[in-house]
């Protein structure tokens, strides 16, 4: 929040089932120097006499998704959109794969040495049918394209010189821990790209609003491929409120 220019919490709220790990709540008390508590979402819900309040208490903090499905069927919403953006997850790299020689079934030994194969890199086989069920079953949806650092002028350079220690404001690295590869490089853009072309396509088919974020952050316009970026996929925070106003603009029409 500090970051994008707002003011500082003044309370947090913990919730969901990983909240009571032991210390959690004295962890960022003493870190963000504020009160912390347990998130109620049943604090101005009626509860039924029949039920064990005090055993409810100590769940109450893992039931804010329940509570608010709950109130969408009770309240009235005037506008509802869903924003979806596919991400890079499941990518699975091309590999090199060993195998056992075939050989015919009724051949009880074989002695021919095993084969190495390379497997190419998947994750996007099941994307368009899978995307498509999705939009077909969860209205008032926009898909947001996926958004890298990476351009088809630097995909096959060596970016290593370019990694820069530090935040995620000063600095600059290839993806979380992974060793740094060029060919891995490649297939990460392949992959994205590949990714957000299918978007397009099951949108146009189906007629679903996309956002393309990755075209409007293209870095191959760019003289600084690392500006918006900390690593090859994630956004600096100090470019969330670009990334933002955005989206905000691309469906503004349909906020009524």
């Amino acid at each position: 929040m500090l970051r994008s220019g707002g003011s500082a919490p003044q309370r947090l709220f913990l919730s969901g089932g990983a909240s009571v790990m032991p210390y959690t709540a004295q962890f960022f008390a003493e870190k963000l120097n504020v009160p912390v508590e347990y998130f109620n979402p049943l604090r101005n819900v009626q509860i039924d006499p029949s039920i064990n309040l005090e055993e409810l208490a100590r769940v109450a903090h893992s039931l804010g998704e329940v509570v608010g499905l709950g109130l969408r069927n009770l309240a009235h919403c005037p506008v509802e959109l869903n924003l979806l953006m596919l991400g890079w997850h499941h990518f699975v790299p091309a590999r090199q794969v060993i195998r056992a020689a075939p050989r015919p079934r009724w051949l009880v030994w074989n002695n021919d040495p095993p084969e190495e194969i390379w497997e190419p890199r998947s994750g996007n086989e099941n994307l368009q049918g899978e995307l498509t069920s999705f939009l077909q079953r969860v209205p008032n949806t926009i898909v947001l394209t996926t958004p890298t650092a990476l351009n088809r002028q630097i995909i096959d350079r060596d970016l290593s010189p370019y990694f820069v220690a530090g935040t995620d404001e000063t600095g600059f690295r290839f993806l979380g821990d992974l060793p740094y590869q060029t060919d891995a490089q490649r297939q990460g853009f392949e992959h994205i790209t590949e990714r957000n072309d299918i978007a397009r396509a099951v949108c146009a088919r189906l007629g679903v609003r996309l956002v393309d974020v990755c075209a409007a952050f293209d870095t191959e316009r760019s003289a600084e491929f690392r500006e918006h970026f900390y690593d090859v996929l994630h956004f600096r925070p100090r470019s969330y409120p670009l990334l933002t106003r955005f989206v905000y603009a691309e469906i503004r029409d349909l906020l009524g």
